[in-house]
């Protein structure tokens, strides 16, 4: 018998290809996701150190990626006032 209502993944593989990278809207819905596990059913104190620092290192890495498009748009827009 199939469960009927399947819970989501809560460490779901990324939906970019090895060719193409993940992108920030993607590395956010992975986070929007870990979080939720925290408020969910399936959380466990035995798992919930593990999750964190995944979490916390993930946006880490989106802060990152975020100061580089801030970046790059910057010098776009300084390229433009010339």
């Amino acid at each position: 018998m199939s469960n009927p209502d399947p819970k989501p993944n809560p460490n779901p593989k990324p939906s970019a290809s090895p060719d193409q990278p993940e992108t920030i809207s993607q590395k956010l819905a992975r986070l929007d996701q870990a979080v939720a596990w925290f408020h969910s059913d399936d959380f466990s104190l035995d798992q919930a150190l593990t999750k964190y620092q995944a979490a916390a290192d993930l946006a880490h890495t989106i802060e990152h990626d975020l100061d580089e498009l801030k970046n790059q748009v910057s010098v776009i827009a300084d390229l433009t006032k010339s």
